[in-house]
């Protein structure tokens, strides 16, 4: 996906984050998380897998040898743009929840 043609590399860099957002999303409902707590809750989804992938990409060539090295920068960004769509859904979500669903969650 990273090493084939531009426009391949670009589809996927946008539904990839989308399609990851939507499960997560939908992880999130079907967990019955009250919206209030969606920055949270996706923070211990996605932290996790944030600092796996910051080890991974501090020892790409040997992690990922059958990747060329240039390529980590593109997955890099890749993976900032998943986690950053995921994470500033769940604010925006927050945010615009209802005060009563805040409330109710603190009790």
């Amino acid at each position: 996906m990273f090493e084939s043609t531009s426009q391949r590399y670009w589809i996927n860099f946008v539904l990839t984050p989308v399609l990851t957002a939507v499960i997560c999303i939908l992880l999130l409902r079907w967990r019955h998380v009250p919206a209030a707590e969606w920055p949270s809750a996706a923070l211990l989804i996605a932290l996790p897998g944030m600092f796996g992938e910051a080890v991974l990409l501090s020892r790409f060539a040997s992690l990922m040898p059958r990747m060329h090295p240039e390529t980590a920068g593109k997955y890099g960004a890749f993976l900032f743009a998943s986690y950053a769509l995921f994470l500033t859904i769940a604010e925006i979500i927050a945010v615009r929840a209802p005060i009563a669903s805040i409330t109710r969650s603190g009790k």
